[in-house]
C-alpha cells in the first residue's frame, strides 16, 4: 500500500473512532476509558487536528487564529477557547490516540489486502462448502444451514445450490430483516442432493449489491458418521464498480461477479489439510473441495486437475497429482485416492498426523476483468469420523474449513439477475 493512502485511511479511522467516542450514548463499550474520553471530547479533537495539520501550530495566536476553519467533514468545530490545554490532560491524550493509531493500522495492514473470504467476518457473498440430505434418512444426513443480517438494514439474499453430481443449479431467494437470522435444513429446499451452496446479497431487482453484513454457518451430517459445524466464507465487497460487471448481450439477466481484490476479495487457488490424522487409528477424513466458477445460472465449472505434496509430521514431503470431474471433489483420504509412494497409510503412521497443500493446475480465461492465464480459485473442507472417539483418548470428531495458501489473480462467477419475489 501506498504511503499516501496509508496516512489517508488512518485519517478516516481516527475520525470514526473520534465520532464514536463523542457519542456518549456508546461509552458501555468501554466502560471506564470512554466515559473519560468522552468528557474530553473538545480537547481530543484539538490533538487530532494538531496530528493531521502541524501547519496549524505556527498559526495560534490572537491575530491569526485558524481554529474555526479546521475540521473533520462537519463532525468537529473548533472555537478560540479551546486553545488553552492543561499539559496533564494533553500528555495523556496523545498517549491515547497513540494506542489508538497503532491499533487502527495493526488493523489496516491486515485488513487492506483484500486477498481473500473467511468464516470468521461478514461479506457480501457466502459460500457454504457442503450440504447434504437423505430422501429416506433425513435424521442421519442433513444439514442446517443458518445466515445471519448483522445490519439494522433489510437485506434480499439469492441462494444457489450446486449439485455435485450435476454441477447444476438450484435457486431461491431469502428475505432478512434487519439483525434477522434464519436456519433451514437442506431436504426442505433440495432434498435428496449433496453439493455445496453460494448466497448473494442483492436489491430489489436481483442485481448484487455492497452489503458486508451477512454471515452465516451450517451444521452437517452425514450417515457415514461424519458431522462438523463449519462456518460460510464470506467475502467482502472492495468496490461495486469493479465487482460486477453486466455481460454483454445478455439484456442485463446476467452479471459477472469479479473477485479480484479490487472487485471482490480474491479466492484461493492454493489450500491446505492441516492435522491429517492417521488411517492407521481408524481415522476416516473426508476432503471436501469445490471449483469457484462457471455460470450459477446452467452449470458451474470443473475442478480439474489438482497437485500436491503430502507432508508427515518429520516435515518429509511426498508428491502426488490428482484427476477430477466435476464441480465438485468429496471422498475419503486413503492409499486408493491418494497416490503416494510409500503409501499414504505409510506416511502417515499410527500416533502421528501429517498435512497436505493441494493446488489447481489447469488455468481458467477470466479476460476482459483478469487474465487469460488464471489459476483456477477452489474452497474445500475436510471432516474426520473415528468410530472409537468415545472410547480412546486418540479419536476424535469434527471438521474444520480448509486454509487458504495462495490466492487466484482473479476469479469470475457468472450469476442471473432475477427479480426477487417482493418481501
Amino acid at each position: 500500500m501506498k504511503r499516501g493512502e496509508a496516512v489517508a485511511r488512518l485519517k478516516v479511522s481516527l475520525q470514526i473512532i473520534l465520532v464514536t467516542l463523542n457519542r456518549k450514548e456508546r461509552s458501555h463499550l468501554l466502560p471506564a476509558t470512554a466515559s473519560a474520553l468522552c468528557k474530553s471530547s473538545a480537547k481530543l479533537t484539538v490533538i487530532a487536528n494538531l496530528i493531521f495539520y502541524p501547519e496549524a501550530l505556527s498559526l495560534i495566536s490572537p491575530a491569526n487564529n485558524p481554529w474555526r476553519r479546521v475540521s473533520f467533514q462537519g463532525y468537529f468545530s473548533l472555537s478560540r477557547g479551546h486553545r488553552n490545554l492543561n499539559m496533564k490532560t494533553l500528555h495523556h491524550t496523545l498517549q491515547t490516540l497513540f494506542t489508538l493509531t497503532i491499533l487502527v493500522l495493526a488493523a489496516n495492514s491486515v485488513f487492506s489486502q483484500n486477498i481473500g473470504g473467511n468464516g470468521h467476518k461478514q461479506g457480501s457473498v457466502l459460500f457454504y462448502n457442503v450440504y447434504t440430505s437423505s430422501v429416506g434418512s433425513p435424521d442421519q444426513q442433513n444439514t442446517r444451514l443458518n445466515i445471519t443480517n448483522t445490519a439494522f438494514s433489510p437485506v434480499i439474499v439469492h441462494w444457489f445450490f450446486v449439485d455435485s453430481g450435476t454441477c447444476a443449479i438450484a435457486d431461491t431467494y431469502t428475505c432478512l430483516t434487519g439483525n434477522q437470522t434464519y436456519s433451514f435444513l437442506a431436504s426442505d429446499y433440495d432434498p435428496g442432493v449433496t453439493g455445496y451452496a453460494v448466497a448473494v446479497a442483492v436489491n430489489g431487482q436481483g442485481m448484487p449489491i455492497d452489503f458486508d453484513s451477512l454471515i452465516g454457518t451450517e451444521y452437517i451430517k452425514f450417515a457415514s458418521g461424519h458431522q462438523a459445524n463449519l462456518p460460510a466464507e464470506a467475502l467482502v465487497l472492495v468496490n461495486p464498480a469493479a465487482a460486477v460487471f453486466q455481460v454483454a448481450d445478455s439484456g442485463g439477466t446476467l452479471v459477472d461477479l469479479v473477485f479480484d481484490g479490487a472487485g471482490y476479495e480474491r479466492l484461493p487457488s492454493d489450500l491446505a489439510l492441516d492435522n491429517i490424522p492417521s488411517l492407521v487409528d481408524s481415522n476416516n477424513t473426508m476432503l471436501i473441495l469445490n471449483r469457484i466458477g462457471g455460470n450459477l445460472g446452467e452449470l458451474t465449472s470443473n475442478i480439474g486437475t489438482l497437485g500436491g505434496l503430502l507432508y508427515n509430521d518429520v516435515e518429509k514431503g511426498f508428491s502426488f497429482s490428482i484427476r477430477t470431474s466435476g464441480c465438485q471433489v468429496r471422498t475419503t483420504l486413503n492409499d486408493a485416492f491418494l497416490r503416494t509412494s510409500p503409501p499414504l497409510s505409510k506416511v502417515i503412521g499410527t500416533g502421528s498426523s501429517g498435512w497436505i497443500r493441494l493446488f489447481t493446475v489447469e488455468k481458467v480465461d477470466n479476460s476482459p476483468q483478469g487474465g487469460t492465464t488464471d489459476a483456477r480459485a477452489i474452497l474445500g473442507a475436510m471432516i474426520n469420523f473415528n468410530p472409537n472417539a468415545q472410547t480412546t483418548g486418540q479419536g476424535f470428531n469434527q471438521g474444520h474449513n480448509l486454509h487458504h495458501l495462495i490466492y487466484a489473480p482473479s476469479a469470475k462467477l457468472r450469476m442471473p439477475v432475477i427479480v426477487p419475489p417482493t418481501c
